[in-house]
């Protein structure tokens, strides 16, 4: 659990938020470096001199959450040891709030996509709060502090569209990955039915769906919920919250929850996807080999109890399953 929240929500949150330091050139001339500049009687040499007059140096700023271990460091480094556990009981409350309401509504209305929309919106307070807990400077500020009821009316729109983006894409996915069924004999040899039942192209799919579909869902709503951090707060990574402009300031705001929304989805750049995209690969590959070092322990510790547990599993699974 400790890996997965960590990774998962405040590596992935702070990653969303972060808006990336632009790169600057800085000009230093002879003057201002204090090293003047002896001219020479050749007009090459002072031809070259003067090209030298005039240093140009590009400082390139990379962004924290590049790298996981970066992002880590930096926790420490600002909010301490516990830094990686942020807003951690935030997320325990709001997982069982949602997962108690969706239940309950789920049995009025047995509609997947409606259920999660309707558990969504009265813990929007909460779900906001979570978010700035997570990506705020340290500070004494209470939950009740940080819940927000006014969040439900400028959340509301975008928080609908974020759920059903994500839950109709959810829905996409298992149609391609059970389509196969749906496909009829005679044209299980056609392209169509080739591509129904095969696994490498619901792969393909399913990775264009979270690429294109859910993260800027996800990504667009995580930096409205940033937007509205209180005035008195500051991220804990560089932020932008009128996100490069598409946003009005807070308190001069007109626009409505689908226009906060779409310029959301504006402020999601190639940049963002490359870098939340590498960092879901990272955080894959470090589940990999947490579950394969888990199931190899597994093994030899089946395989040093007494009476060799492996090859008892083995014979009752080949006596059950002869072929």
């Amino acid at each position: 659990m400790q890996l997965n929240y960590t990774l998962g929500h405040v590596v992935n949150t702070l990653t969303m938020v972060e808006t990336p330091l632009k790169d600057v050139e800085i000009r230093v001339t002879a003057e201002e470096s204090h090293a003047p500049l002896e001219k020479d009687t050749n007009q090459g040499e002072n031809h070259k001199l003067m090209d030298a007059e005039e240093m140009v140096a590009e400082v390139k700023f990379q962004p924290v959450t590049a790298k996981i271990r970066t992002t880590i460091r930096h926790l420490h480094t600002t909010a301490g040891f516990a830094a990686r556990w942020r807003g951690l009981r935030y997320g325990i409350l709001y997982t069982f709030l949602v997962g108690l309401i969706s239940q309950i509504v789920m049995v009025a209305v047995p509609i997947p996509p409606i259920a999660s929309v309707l558990a969504a919106i009265p813990l929007i307070p909460l779900h906001c709060a979570w978010t700035h807990a997570t990506i705020a400077m340290p500070s004494k500020k209470s939950m009740y502090a940080r819940m927000d009821r006014s969040t439900i009316r400028k959340l509301a729109v975008p928080a609908v569209m974020r759920v059903l983006m994500i839950d109709l894409s959810m829905l996409s996915i298992v149609f391609v990955a059970q389509g196969w069924r749906l496909v009829p004999s005679e044209h299980t040899h056609t392209v169509y039915g080739f591509l129904a039942g095969n696994s490498i192209f619901t792969v393909i799919f399913a990775v264009l769906v979270w690429l294109y579909v859910v993260l800027p869902a996800q990504t667009a709503f995580t930096r409205l919920e940033a937007s509205l951090l209180s005035d008195d707060d500051e991220t804990i990574v560089p932020f932008d919250r009128t996100l490069g402009g598409q946003l009005e300031p807070a308190v001069l705001s007109t626009q409505t929850g689908y226009q906060t929304m779409r310029a959301a989805l504006r402020s999601f750049t190639g940049e963002s996807r490359s870098r939340i995209a590498k960092l879901a690969v990272k955080q894959v590959l470090i589940y990999t080999v947490f579950v394969l070092l888990f199931v190899h322990v597994l093994l030899l510790e089946l395989m040093v109890l007494p009476g060799n547990a492996t090859k008892v599993m083995h014979d009752q699974a080949k006596a059950h399953f002869p072929n």
